[in-house]
């Protein structure tokens, strides 16, 4: 009987996984059938060139555990890579990789997740949101109380980054960026000048981002996260279109650190 019994139930699995927890392509039609049903949706952006969403795609979301939870819980799934669907990237506003979307049964949008998250974060992640835990709203009213909460001022401002809000998450940034000076607290700083950074960066306003980059080598000229900043303004430069000023970086970079394992390769990226 058990050779008979876990061959078969081993099949009903994987029908049940592939024909009950679907993804969608296209939204539209998905959104409207969620309606029509009252049911929530559950939205995933990626690209081909992202790591992280591919790793997503090929770990959590073909996770039999994710997939069973989703569907237990009644919700449409919709995978879309907008930069191949731009009417999509304009409606949702998408620009970073990847991004999960959650809506209620009303259709609304309850909050995004940005980045790559395992199987039991992302479980527990969504059913925070149904409790109204760690939403954007959750957010903001623990900062009306922690107006000084370093992590939780970033953890907003991630969130309005999610939202193509980025002059909201850099005001807020800033806010960051000062509070954490007035403390001396370097590793804030640091991080919030690149989270602004990243901002600027998705907010297509390249060079915004390497000066924010250079802020960091500027200020902090013998830490460790001087010379990546050389190199990551450098590329925000290069995706502005401005080669010079990647070029002017990158030799900057080699005449500081000299004896940077990443010298050889860098002085041949200049020659081509």
């Amino acid at each position: 009987m058990k050779r008979i019994f876990l061959p078969f139930f081993t099949v009903f699995l994987m029908i049940f996984v592939l024909n009950g927890a679907e993804f969608r392509k296209d939204w539209k039609n998905a959104f409207a059938f969620a309606k029509k049903h009252h049911k929530r949706i559950f939205f995933v952006f990626h690209t081909d060139w992202c790591p992280h969403c591919r790793h997503l795609l090929s770990t959590t979301l073909k996770d039999p555990e994710v997939l069973s939870y989703l569907d237990k819980e009644g919700y449409v799934l919709i995978s879309i890579n907008p930069e191949k669907d731009r009417e999509a990237e304009k409606r949702f506003r998408v620009y970073g990789y990847p991004t999960m979307i959650i809506y209620g049964k009303n259709g609304k949008e309850i909050d995004r997740i940005l980045g790559y998250l395992d199987s039991n974060q992302l479980i527990k992640t969504i059913e925070n949101f149904k409790k109204g835990i760690g939403t954007l709203n959750d957010l903001l009213r623990k900062y009306e109380k922690s107006p000084d909460d370093l992590d939780l001022i970033f953890g907003i401002a991630t969130k309005y980054i999610a939202r193509a809000e980025f002059q909201k998450a850099i005001d807020l940034l800033n806010i960051m960026i000062s509070k954490a000076e007035k403390k001396n607290d370097k590793k804030n700083v640091i991080k919030g000048i690149m989270r602004k950074a990243y901002a600027y960066y998705k907010w297509k306003r390249f060079n915004v981002a390497a000066d924010c980059m250079l802020e960091i080598a500027k200020k902090f000229p013998d830490s460790e996260e001087a010379k990546d900043a050389y190199l990551d303004a450098s590329y925000y430069a290069r995706k502005g279109g401005d080669e010079k000023r990647a070029n002017d970086l990158i030799k900057i970079f080699i005449k500081k650190y000299p004896d940077d394992p990443r010298v050889k390769k860098l002085r041949e990226k200049i020659k081509k």
